[in-house]
Order: C-alpha cells, then sequence, then structure tokens
C-alpha cells in the first residue's frame, strides 16, 4: 500500500493478490484516520483504528458505516494513472441516499450529516434531503408518521438563511429526530393498495379502526390517479371526526403539505398512508371523559352542521374577543355557548379560529412553570406548546377546508384550549410585562440566563419599536445553537417557535398579537427539558411500589 498526495488528493493506492491495482481515499469515512496504516488482506481493508473494512474494489463497506470512495485506475507503462474527475452527480445520488438512509436507520448522525453534506455538494437541493427524511419516518416509524416529518418541514425553514452546505446545521436536527423515531426499526407492514377507495370509503374503514382496509384504499385511490391535492383534502376532511393522537395527527398534516409544496408532492403516497395510518391507531380523544361537555355539545349539533355551515356568512360584528375570554376564564357551557352563538349569528371560520388562537396564545403565556417543576405531575411545558400548535394548524386548515368538517376543529381546539386553564399561573401570581429598552442580545442573555420575565420584557420592548424581523432573526439563531440537547424537546421547541411566528403574522394588529411570541421567548427562557431519568424512576417507584399513579391536571 502506498499513500500518494497528486493535486491535494489523498489517495491510496493497493495491489491486490491478483496483482490488480486499486485507488481508494486514504481517509477513512468514520473519523478520518490513514487507510494506509490498515491491514490488507484479499480484497479487505481494515482500518487499524476502529477496524472498518472495505472491499477495495469497490469501496464498499464490508463493517462499519458508509463506503468510501474508490477511484478508477490504469497502467501506462511505468505509471500507474488515478481518474480523479468528479463523478456524475446523478451516479452518486442512489449511492449517497442508500447510505443516509442506513445511517439514519442506525441513527448514526454523523454519517448521515456528512452523506447530506455530500447530497448538497453534488448539487442536489436540501429540501428534498428533508423529504427523504419524511419518507424514512413513513416507511419506518412504528404507528406512522412522527415527529420526524414535522422536524423536517419546519427546519426547512431555516434553509435560506443557510447558504450551501451549511444546510445541514438545519437538517441535522431532523436527522436526530428521525434517527430517535425509528431507530433500527423494520420498514412498517403496509397493506396492498385496493380499488375503490373514496373518502366515504377510507371514512368508513377508518371508523372501524381497520388501519390496513382504510391504508389500501386510501393506496388504491392515489394508483388510480387521484390527485395528491384532492387526497389532502380527504384527509383534512376525515381528521376533523376525531379530536386525535393530543392534536398531533392534524399537525403533521399541515407540516405535510408545507414539505411538499417545497418538493413537487414527492414521497406523496407514502406519507400519506403513514398520516392514515398514525389516524386510525392514535387515541380518539373526544370519546374520553374530560372532553365529554365539548363532544356533547358538538354531536348535538351534527344534525345542523351542513346548515350551520351553508349559512356562515362573514358576519363582521362577531366577537372575537368575547370568545377567546370565555375559552381563557368561562366555564365549559360558557365557552361552549361563546362558540355556538358566533356559529348562529354568521360569523366566518376563519376569523373564529383567529380568536381561538388568540386564546390559546393567552393559555401559553400563562402557563405555570412550577407545573414543569413538580415530577408528581403529568404536564410539562410541552403540554402546554401543543394546545397553541394545535390552534394554530386549525387555523390554516379551515381557511383551505370548505366543508362542515371544518366546524368540528373548532369544537376540538376550543376543548383543548379550555382543558388547559389548570395549568395557568395562579392569578396573584402571574407574570406582569412591560417593555424593556434594550437589544436582542440583552434579549438572548435573559433567556440563557433563565430570567423570564426580563426576556419577555426585552422581547416586548422590540416588538413595540419595530423590530420583529430582528426578533424573528435572533430567536432562529438560538435555536439554531441546541439548546434543548434532546431531539424531541428539541423539535417542540422549534414547533412552537415557528406557529408563535405564523400567528403573529396573521394576527398582526390585534391586540393579543403579540402573545404567541412573548410566550414562545418566555418558554425559552424557562429551559425546557424531558423529565430527568432520576425522576422517572421516582414517577415509577410511586406506582409499582405505592400504588401512587401520576397526577394529571387536564385530563
Amino acid at each position: 500500500m502506498a499513500h500518494v498526495k497528486p493535486d491535494g488528493h489523498h489517495i491510496l493506492l493497493l495491489r491486490d493478490e491478483d496483482g490488480n491495482v486499486r485507488a481508494l481515499d486514504n481517509r477513512c469515512p468514520h473519523e478520518g484516520y490513514s487507510l494506509a496504516q490498515g491491514d490488507l488482506k484479499g480484497q479487505a481493508l481494515t482500518c487499524s483504528w476502529h477496524n472498518w473494512k472495505f472491499d477495495i474494489r469497490t469501496g464498499r463497506c464490508l463493517l462499519g458505516g458508509e463506503g468510501v470512495r474508490s477511484f478508477p485506475t490504469r497502467i501506462e507503462g511505468e505509471m500507474i494513472e488515478v481518474d480523479l474527475a468528479p463523478l456524475d452527480p446523478e451516479v452518486l445520488k442512489e449511492g449517497i441516499l442508500s447510505s443516509f438512509h442506513e445511517g439514519l436507520s442506525k441513527h448514526e448522525n454523523d454519517r448521515a450529516i456528512r452523506d447530506g453534506i455530500r447530497w448538497i455538494e453534488a448539487g442536489f437541493s436540501p429540501w428534498e434531503l428533508l423529504s427523504e427524511i419524511g419518507y424514512h419516518d413513513a416507511l419506518h416509524a412504528e404507528y406512522g408518521t412522527s415527529h420526524a416529518l414535522a422536524a423536517a418541514a419546519d427546519w426547512g425553514r431555516y434553509l435560506d438563511r443557510l447558504p450551501g452546505a451549511e444546510a445541514m446545521y438545519a437538517i441535522a436536527p431532523a436527522i436526530d429526530m428521525c434517527g430517535e423515531e425509528c431507530q433500527r426499526l423494520p420498514r412498517r407492514e403496509r397493506p396492498r393498495a385496493k380499488p375503490g377507495g373514496t373518502l366515504e370509503t377510507i371514512r368508513a374503514a377508518a371508523e372501524a379502526e381497520d388501519a390496513r382496509e382504510a391504508e389500501a384504499l386510501l393506496l388504491g385511490a392515489i394508483d388510480a390517479g387521484v390527485a395528491p391535492q384532492t387526497i389532502e383534502s380527504w384527509l383534512s376532511d376525515l381528521f376533523a371526526d376525531h379530536f386525535n393522537g393530543f392534536g398531533h395527527t392534524l399537525i403533521y398534516l399541515m407540516k405535510a403539505h408545507e414539505l411538499f409544496e417545497k418538493t413537487n408532492w414527492r414521497h406523496a403516497r407514502d406519507i400519506f398512508g403513514a398520516l392514515l395510518y398514525r389516524y386510525v391507531v392514535s387515541t380518539r380523544e373526544d370519546t374520553l371523559p374530560y372532553m365529554k361537555p365539548y363532544a356533547d355539545r358538538l354531536a348535538a349539533l351534527e344534525p345542523e352542521l351542513a346548515a350551520l355551515h351553508e349559512g356562515l356568512v362573514g358576519n363582521e360584528k362577531f366577537d372575537g374577543d368575547r370568545l377567546a375570554f370565555s375559552v381563557l376564564d368561562g366555564n365549559a357551557k360558557e365557552a361552549l355557548d361563546a362558540l355556538e352563538e358566533a356559529l348562529r349569528a354568521g360569523a366566518d371560520i376563519p376569523s373564529m379560529a383567529r380568536g381561538l388562537v388568540a386564546a390559546a396564545a393567552q393559555r401559553f403565556l400563562r402557563f405555570d412553570p412550577k407545573v414543569e417543576a413538580d415530577q408528581d405531575v403529568a404536564e410539562t411545558w410541552i403540554w402546554v406548546t401543543h394546545r397553541f400548535t394545535y390552534a394554530s394548524a386549525v387555523r390554516t386548515v379551515v381557511e383551505r377546508l370548505n366543508s362542515p368538517s371544518a366546524i368540528r376543529y373548532l369544537f376540538h381546539a376550543l376543548a383543548f384550549i379550555h382543558t388547559g386553564r389548570r395549568m395557568d399561573q395562579p392569578r396573584p401570581e402571574r407574570d406582569r410585562f412591560l417593555p424593556a429598552p434594550g437589544t436582542v442580545e440583552d434579549m438572548l442573555a435573559a433567556i440563557r440566563g433563565g430570567d423570564r420575565i426580563g426576556a419577555v420584557n426585552q422581547a416586548l420592548g422590540l416588538l413595540e419599536a419595530g423590530e420583529a424581523a430582528t426578533l424573528r432573526r435572533a430567536l432562529e439563531s438560538f435555536l439554531l445553537e441546541d439548546p434543548a440537547i434532546r431531539p424531541i424537546v428539541w423539535t417542540h421547541l422549534l414547533k412552537t417557535v415557528t406557529a408563535a411566528w405564523d400567528e403573529y403574522d396573521h394576527v398582526h394588529g390585534h391586540p393579543d398579537g403579540n402573545a404567541a411570541v412573548l410566550a414562545a421567548v418566555r418558554m425559552l427562557a424557562s429551559h425546557p427539558r424531558e423529565r430527568s431519568l432520576n425522576g422517572q424512576v421516582r414517577t415509577a417507584l410511586r406506582w409499582v411500589v405505592e400504588g401512587i399513579i401520576p397526577k394529571k391536571l387536564t385530563q
């Protein structure tokens, strides 16, 4: 073996047992050690540092992770010639993706990140790489689409500020989330496509909790030529039948739309199938006792739903503040009365959805950090963020959905927001905020220092000074710093901050227009984290030994 450096390249030349000359990149793809220090036996080269093994004919990895690049060689007289020309990107594409997906499967972040950089350096779109993450998640996640899809869509919003291969700073968190959700899981067994798929046949199968039949019909409809946009509208309608899986299914559907818009509906067939599977196997929370008052009111209105939807004319006298106030501080009857009265008065659905978003933002802003600190209580910051991000997803879907199902979404959002009231700070203890002069650096220092009130006051001062764009950029930069360590927490921080700015853009000028952004800043300054392992042991001991189950405030 010989290590040579033509034109700055590091090439390892080898002569195999048959006398053929081979050439490989001398740097082991694991940690970059010199392969020239390794051991050659037959056609297998072993890196002496960590025992990775490579086929010297192709560079394929026989033991370890990704392969090493091989170069064509030929003998001309007494010269060995090595072809160092860049490979055709289309030739590279399949190999990069294959290795990338293997890295996702094994939760080998370093490998998947390196392959991702190779993908971008070959000239391919970072958005397509995010789409591959959603696709991998659809194929492998045990219960259908997971947080990995949402992470892929949300981090895609950061690509514009990260040129070239630096895009991996945004893609890597989605890689980590996908690896955690799908680590070493086989492909989920999926049914064969079945003809006869319509919204109503799929709905019947879903209602019967026949996940295989529902997915088979959906795949059959797609294969029969039903446009992906139509499939999306079917799922938007269907997912309103139940408040499902703590709001995840609808949120994921909205995130899928963002991903498809950037990738020309790439992998829509598989992702739609996984979304439907997720919906069918998730908990129908509207059937649980804590949701009964809200479900009963909606059930009573079901015979009128089509007529109510037909009669919504966009009444300009709709009192969104009354709806928000009732959801925040009224009892269940008062909140439901406010929504039903708005419907009967002909208020338009997007306006009612924005009123509910305002309520969800205030509920988020009122969250009591002592709840997160109490190891004997199940709720955390993530529980309150879901109320807000679900309300944001409802606002998004009802703006697209011309169906009575949009009214069902309003009831689901109201119920979810209203049932979170026991997570509020007690009124006498609620944080009070006043705009403070300062810079984004002052605000970020307050966030890093855990000064919730100071951080919010600084953010409020920036908003009132017309510095929303500067504040947004600063929070994006903070999220890119990996403030949460665990991918599940990081993903929720990102999802919540993203929704906060979405709603800021939609309700700009409203008295509650700043609430979501301020709540997000307050959350970041509270340094949310997943419950510690010691805390989980304490909970398990109380449950198994003492028979005390975790306390629930909201269910």
